[in-house]
């Protein structure tokens, strides 16, 4: 994996967590 894909990814994921932070309010 590169730098980016894992850059991205974790972007990706936080935003998956923010997303269900939202939802759960």
């Amino acid at each position: 994996m590169s730098v980016t894909e894992m850059r991205i990814y974790k972007w990706m994921s936080g935003v998956m967590k923010e997303d269900r932070i939202r939802m759960n309010i």
